[in-house]
């Protein structure tokens, strides 16, 4: 039995499904390319970007939850 996304038609299911697949590759693929040219992850990336854009370059830990 397949699972089904209430609320979409069969044709919306298939964009839906096809962007989710798209946005893991890209997710996978950015991933990889920070690894292995500057040693950081996505994620790492990710909070440090978070922590620029912060006043004082700090966040309290409840609001780095992203």
């Amino acid at each position: 039995m397949a699972f089904r996304m209430k609320g979409l038609t069969k044709r919306e299911e298939r964009a839906w499904r096809a962007f989710l697949r798209a946005h893991y590759q890209i997710v996978r693929k950015l991933d990889a390319v920070l690894l292995n040219e500057e040693g950081i992850s996505l994620s790492a990336f990710e909070v440090l970007r978070w922590l620029e854009a912060a006043p004082g370059g700090r966040m309290r830990r409840a609001h780095a939850d992203v």
